[in-house]
């Protein structure tokens, strides 16, 4: 909530003391309410932990896994809490609240074993001997910890993920006060975060089944509607709240400022309570007592309180005979591993006090209200999509949720595979299999009952521009019924919610939907096809048209549909997008291929049909995602959002259909052993996109996709297709634009292209990072060559006028690394043209016919049609037809120590608009643009530029000692950094040397926001 002024924090507290409401501080645990006793003395328990004396005995791995994770959870607290001390409420909120919080959303159960992934340090307690409170113990004592290894929980849609069903949460939404309250505040009160009980099927139930007061036997919810809730009743509703939060930055409000504007939600939840439970106790001895937490912090320091409710003598000039108390149960600071550990811990007791007791508390006091006339009352019903309270089928196997995300076999191939693969992982680069492809779908699904939801999921204006986005892209929408959506979900991941037990069918409700296909390489290097859509029903389009607040009418209408599809239509278009042989699937996510579904508007044609897509849809949906996520390592779990995911592995399957021309492209460059060379940026802000994730990945679409090679046979395999084949360049970010900014101008035309790309496959001359990981694996013996097949009866213009110098780049960021890619292309270049002339000198001693250039076979020794055609084709590189034609192809130019400072100095504004990347022809990219001039002005200076060089580990130590005279000579700062990135800073003399010795190598980018980033990989020679 916005911070409240000196004026209104004393106004605030006069209404404290009508209302009845006190802060009473840190007390004595025997002035605790005797009705809360041993849940605050669990709680001072847990806050005596330390860090230091915590999950220390190794034996804990086996019996107590979690203990020991949620120590290293301490640890990523604390570092996050320093990493942004100072900073503004929505930082801290972003860096720090979901992952504290996350507890609150997760499932505590393996869906395999039905064993406990994760148990409070310490369980809620019931002393007394209640029914309750023995069912309680005994499921307490029955728990054990799951046993399943880690890495197959990684997939688990409900763990990892991170999904349960029993809470949910509100965001700076409004809590509504009694009337008079509300009058007397004059202002709205929105916390942070609230968390409450979601309505699953028993309170449900229960709620429908309340006995109106006065009237027994009459089913009618009457007397339900009179315990206010305070939260909003539109979509996944939020019911008896039990936990607000407030933040603040560290330099805010004193804590007595944040209180007052906590204390009229903490006082109307309680009250929320007391209204169910004063019910309850008229129908029975019902003793329990309304209790609500409060977390607060600014910034690194955070606060837990905990409110209630006592008796009290009526007081002139106060407000009733209730007194809600507000007591300090915890304070620390979680920028000390103290702090951290004890807050993530309190979360845990939090969230096992609200599943164990509360919850079980408020449903039994429905139960009490209930009249009977249904079986709610006396039955005690499975809530089917709370996977922990899924009870075991008589066969002892469990009753699985419908949401399985692979089926046993893909799984049981998966985890091996991947297990094996990633073993291999290392800064230097990675190793994947061709064969595993994972399918993701997200689906923006908005009806008229989740819509309100959506629409006060952000500010006002941000709402707006997001509904005039999704209304722009459905002016070409699909008419599609629910059960349509569904089986194209069903089909694409395996995810069937109609079978699920809690489904409830309904009519067949007709949506607008756009959907689009997207592939490309995740931030891990897994391969990703994803199908994203919006879809609309048609109930809820006229109240998005009235949040998007367009001026023309025309903007509000419903798209013009062309006819009705059937879902066997949908199937085939989805079957298509899924065809495909794993090199085929391969080449298309490197090229990043992109479809829209869309319906023929030709005469007579009303099928469906794909068309090339520019990513903007999937980059709305994916916003909406990445925003409810914020951060955090838990899915979002709002109504109007369905994810789901699912691994197929390639080769088992058969397809009987040919895929769209895109993904048919079977051009892809794989060696004979099938390896397949890949580079790829990544963004630092991909939720993966970390340092340590390489750049450099060799992809496999040979062999055997359950178990990695022996890394000597990999070393071996890709020191054969380094010689053989070039590379492929490509990008890993998982969207554009995650920033608002940049989504609200989708529709301005600088689009980076990072869809469809073209020219992927090249010359890799950035560095020499493929050495490193050859090293990595073992290799001895560098490549002699680099992407040259040097075939028996091959020869030089089969290869050399073809290959692409300039492959695609990331065009987000501008390469400062010019000189010294353009040194590495010409010294490979020349090396290989004079290795083909050796080749034509000796077939023509041996009395061979052939072309004296390129050493092309034929009937006699006269040039051959492709060299005569090069040569012949005055748009190529001088330096390049001087070497075919046996000249010097650059005439060296030494420069006096002054020339060569004035060289240097005006490098970088010699043709700055090219300098991001090297042109594959000296002439058209620009209309001033020279290219011969421009390789000559950055290479004819070095004197050693015609050294020879025996094996690529060779031209490496060349390439080193041009950059370092390079950088000897001349002291500009841009110069300098292009040469030697690090960390932003220009590097000390022995810093350089010592990274040079160690073999570091690298470029330097700046995207064009103005920010660095920096990528270094070491090369394979010392």
């Amino acid at each position: 909530m916005p911070t409240l002024t000196a004026e209104q924090v004393a106004r605030r507290q006069k209404l404290c003391n009508k209302y009845r409401i006190e802060f009473l501080g840190e007390i004595d645990p025997s002035s605790w309410p005797e009705c809360h006793q041993n849940t605050l003395a669990d709680i001072a328990e847990v806050a005596s932990k330390r860090y230091h004396a915590y999950a220390t005995n190794p034996a804990l791995f086996g019996t107590d896994p979690w203990k020991v994770e949620r120590k290293s959870h301490a640890m990523v607290l604390v570092e996050n809490a320093n990493r942004n001390h100072g900073r503004n409420e929505p930082t801290w909120r972003h860096a720090c609240e979901s992952f504290i919080l996350s507890r609150l959303s997760s499932e505590v159960c393996c869906r395999d074993c039905r064993k406990r992934v994760w148990r409070s340090e310490i369980e809620v307690k019931r002393n007394d001997r209640s029914g309750t409170a023995i069912a309680l113990r005994n499921r307490q004592e029955a728990r054990e910890p799951c046993s399943c290894p880690r890495v197959r929980r990684s997939v688990d849609q409900l763990e990892a993920v991170g999904l349960n069903r029993i809470f949910n949460f509100r965001a700076d939404e409004e809590v509504h006060h009694d009337p008079v309250i509300t009058k007397e505040l004059r202002k709205r009160e929105s916390p942070d975060r609230v968390y409450g009980l979601r309505k699953t099927r028993n309170i449900e139930l229960l709620l429908y089944d309340i006995e109106p007061a006065g009237q027994p036997g009459v089913g009618q919810p009457s007397e339900f509607p009179s315990i206010n809730q305070p939260m909003n009743s539109t979509g996944d509703e939020q019911l008896f709240p039990f936990l607000v939060l407030e933040a603040k930055r560290g330099s805010s409000d004193e804590w007595h400022a944040i209180n007052m504007q906590t204390a009229f939600c903490i006082r109307t939840f309680l009250e929320t309570q007391q209204q169910l439970y004063s019910a309850a106790s008229e129908r029975s001895e019902w003793k329990e007592r309304p209790l609500v937490w409060y977390l607060s912090n600014k910034g690194e320091n955070w606060r837990l309180c905990a409110a209630y409710t006592e008796d009290a003598p009526a007081e002139p000039d106060r407000v009733g005979t209730t007194v809600t108390r507000v007591i300090d149960v915890w304070h620390g600071c979680i920028s000390t591993r103290d702090g951290a550990l004890q807050l993530l811990l309190l979360v845990d007791y939090l969230f096992d006090w609200a599943r164990d007791k509360y919850r079980e508390d408020i449903i039994q006091a429905l139960r009490i209200v209930a009249h009977g006339d249904s079986d709610a009352v006396s039955g005690i019903y499975q809530d089917t999509d709370i996977f922990s309270t899924n009870p075991l089928s008589v066969s002892g196997s469990i009753l699985r949720p419908s949401q399985v995300t692979e089926t046993d076999g893909n799984l049981a191939s998966y985890i091996p595979a991947q297990e094996s693969f990633l073993a291999l992982d290392s800064p230097a680069g990675v190793v994947r299999h061709a064969s595993f492809v994972e399918s993701r779908y997200y689906c923006l699904y908005i009806t008229a009952d989740n819509v309100e939801t959506f629409l006060k999921a952000s500010t006002q204006n941000r709402v707006k521009a997001i509904c005039r986005l999704i209304l722009r892209h459905l002016s070409s929408a699909i008419l599609m019924d629910s059960e349509t959506l569904e089986a194209v979900e069903e089909r694409w991941t395996g995810v069937s919610r109609s079978a699920a037990p809690s489904h409830r069918p309904q009519a067949r409700e007709q949506f607008h939907v756009v959907m689009s296909f997207t592939t490309y390489l995740s931030t891990q290097w897994h391969q990703v096809r994803e199908l994203c859509a919006i879809a609309v029903a048609g109930d809820a389009w006229q109240v998005l048209a009235d949040a998007a607040q367009f001026r023309r009418n025309s903007n509000r209408r419903r798209p013009w549909i062309y006819g009705y599809h059937d879902t066997a239509e949908f199937m085939r278009v989805v079957e298509k997008l899924k065809a495909g042989s794993p090199g085929q699937i391969l080449h298309a996510a490197i090229g990043r291929t992109a479809y829209q579904i869309v319906e023929s508007s030709l005469s007579g044609d009303c099928g469906l049909k794909v068309e090339v897509d520019d990513g903007l849809l999937r980059d709305l949906v994916y916003f909406i995602y990445a925003w409810l996520k914020r951060g955090g390592a838990l899915e979002p779990d709002e109504p109007y959002l369905r994810l789901s995911r699912n691994f197929d592995q390639q080769h088992l399957g058969e397809h009987h259909v040919d895929p769209y021309p895109l993904i048919q492209e079977d051009s892809l460059q794989a060696s004979e052993d099938g390896c397949v060379l890949i580079t790829a940026t990544c963004e630092a802000g991909d939720s993966a996109g970390r340092r340590e994730v390489a750049e450099l990945c060799v992809y496999l679409t040979e062999g055997d996709p359950a178990a990695a090679p022996e890394p000597e046979a990999l070393a071996a395999m890709l020191k054969k297709a380094l010689e053989t084949r070039d590379v492929y360049h490509t990008t890993r970010t998982s969207a554009r634009g995650r920033a608002f900014s940049s989504l609200s101008q989708q529709a301005k035309s600088d689009r980076h292209g990072l869809q469809n790309i073209r020219g992927t496959y090249g010359v890799y001359s950035h560095n020499f990072g493929f050495l490193a990981l050859l090293r990595n694996l073992g290799g001895r013996e560098a490549p002699i060559i680099l992407g040259s097949p040097r075939l028996p009866d091959g020869c030089g213009s089969s290869q050399l006028y073809k290959r692409n110098i300039s492959p695609w780049i990331d065009p987000r960021y501008i390469y400062k690394n010019g000189p010294s890619r353009m040194f590495i292309l010409y010294k490979l270049f020349t090396r290989e043209i004079l290795y083909w002339k050796g080749i034509a000198q000796e077939r023509k001693k041996n009395g061979i016919s052939c072309c004296p250039l390129c050493a092309a076979l034929g009937d006699h020794d006269t040039m051959c049609v492709a060299c005569e055609e090069f040569l012949a084709d005055d748009n190529q590189y001088h330096w390049f037809r001087n070497a075919v034609l046996g000249k010097q192809p650059l005439q060296l130019n030494p420069l006096s120590e002054e020339a060569l400072k004035t060289r240097f100095k005006n490098m970088n504004e010699h043709y700055p608009v090219l300098r991001h990347n090297i042109a594959p022809r000296p002439y058209g990219p620009h209309p001033d643009y020279d290219g011969n001039a421009d390789w000559a002005w950055k290479l004819d200076f070095y004197a050693p530029l015609e050294d020879p060089f025996d094996d690529i580990s060779g031209l490496a130590l060349q390439w080193r000692e041009f950059r370092r005279y390079c950088d000897e000579n001349h002291s500009h700062r841009f110069w300098r950094e292009a040469l030697h990135p690090g960390n932003g800073k220009r590097k000390r003399p022995e810093e350089s040397e010592a990274a040079e010795d160690r073999g570091a190598s690298g470029d330097k980018r700046v995207d064009r926001n103005g920010s660095d980033e920096e990528d270094s990989d070491e090369i394979g020679s010392d």
